[in-house]
């Protein structure tokens, strides 16, 4: 079976990437670098929402972002243009203030709006990426809302430009608070995946699966 491989559709799909899947007899061979094509069925543009979506279930959110499987979504959701970002963002600032709401006997750490962040997001604007880059050995200084501005420009820019999340060649143009939204909403789903007892859950299930052998 011929490994996955990422290609430039032209065919039906216009200028958009889509990953081949062997499927069935509808394969075409791509007519630049002679791979087989095949258009992922069910993948879609993501939707135009204009607040956030507090959900917890994975399958809202492949909805929501327009993509075609799990699959699809776990490896964009793990890779670099979102997975490592986050995971920088947790490690730096939300794990940080989860364990001094912790000491200081709080319920649980400060609740941050997407509101707040994108009137803070406006002011830097293109520099978001810059401060990203750039400015790293300075981030201790930042505030939880500035961590949470910079990182989610950093998400929006490398989701517009280095992945085609944004970018399914449908004609439809995403605003910038519309890919804040989308964006939003997976992060909250994280915020909930990471807290104590939801990891607790989830190394319950692991242990369980393996003992019947999963």
């Amino acid at each position: 079976m011929p490994s996955p491989h990422r290609h430039h559709c032209t065919d039906l799909c216009g200028p958009i990437f889509k990953y081949y899947l062997p499927k069935d007899d509808s394969i075409r061979w791509h007519p630049t670098c002679w791979h087989p094509s095949y258009c992922l069925e069910g993948q879609q543009s993501p939707k135009a929402i204009e607040q956030p979506v507090r959900t917890k279930s994975k399958k809202v959110i492949i909805r929501l972002l327009g993509m075609a499987s799990e699959i699809e979504f776990d490896q964009w959701h793990d890779g670099e243009w979102y997975g490592n970002i986050w995971k920088d963002l947790y490690e730096s600032c939300i794990m940080p203030l989860r364990e001094e709401a912790e000491r200081s006997g709080k319920a649980r750490m400060p609740v941050i709006t997407l509101e707040a962040v994108e009137r803070r997001t406006k002011t830097f604007d293109s520099s978001c990426i810059e401060r990203f880059e750039e400015l790293w050995p300075g981030k201790d200084s930042w505030d939880t809302i500035e961590y949470y501005a910079v990182y989610l420009g950093a998400m929006r820019f490398f989701n517009t430009w280095n992945t085609d999340l944004f970018d399914r060649g449908s004609g439809e143009n995403l605003t910038e608070h519309q890919m804040n939204c989308l964006l939003w909403t997976v992060i909250q789903y994280d915020l909930h995946n990471t807290t104590k007892s939801q990891l607790k859950l989830a190394a319950e299930r692991k242990r369980k699966a393996e003992e019947r052998g999963f």
